[in-house]
């Protein structure tokens, strides 16, 4: 593949924040490795008519953490508090990625090239074509740049 067939494959990936311009927000939630652990999560959430709009979780031993995007960041941030969990919030990148095989590969290679880490990742949902996929990185600022 040549230089020009190369940088074309690499730009096609659309990146937003948020939705209608707003900014998003990951909720990192600490839990006991528990039956139930979860559960109070999503109850915490809908007590406070948080709609949950994409959840994924990770297993560390005895401990575990659930990354949570809601439609609504300042009472989330709220229900939290009010439940007494131990939270870390972290900014997202939200892309709008073609549905279509090696998309993703694109992106990843984009910020591996600027030696940028991926810390997260999930999807939020696909309609239309297209799937919106979150990202977590590490430098934040250089990811926003390199993927306008």
């Amino acid at each position: 593949m040549g230089a020009q067939a190369l940088k074309a494959f690499y730009t096609s990936a659309l990146i937003t924040e948020g939705q209608n311009g707003d900014e998003m927000k990951q909720f990192s939630i600490s839990v006991q490795n528990k039956p139930g652990s979860l559960a109070g999560i999503t109850e915490t959430m809908a007590k406070a008519s948080v709609n949950i709009k994409a959840i994924a979780s990770e297993r560390r031993d005895h401990s575990g953490l659930v990354h949570v995007v809601t439609n609504d960041e300042r009472t989330t941030r709220d229900a939290i508090s009010k439940a007494g969990l131990e939270c870390n919030e972290v900014e997202i990148l939200v892309l709008h990625l073609i549905d279509r095989a090696g998309e993703l590969s694109k992106v990843a290679r984009k910020l591996a090239d600027a030696n940028i880490n991926v810390d997260n990742i999930y999807i939020l949902g696909s309609a239309n074509g297209k799937t919106d996929v979150a990202l977590a990185v590490d430098n934040m600022t250089k990811a926003r740049s390199l993927l306008r």
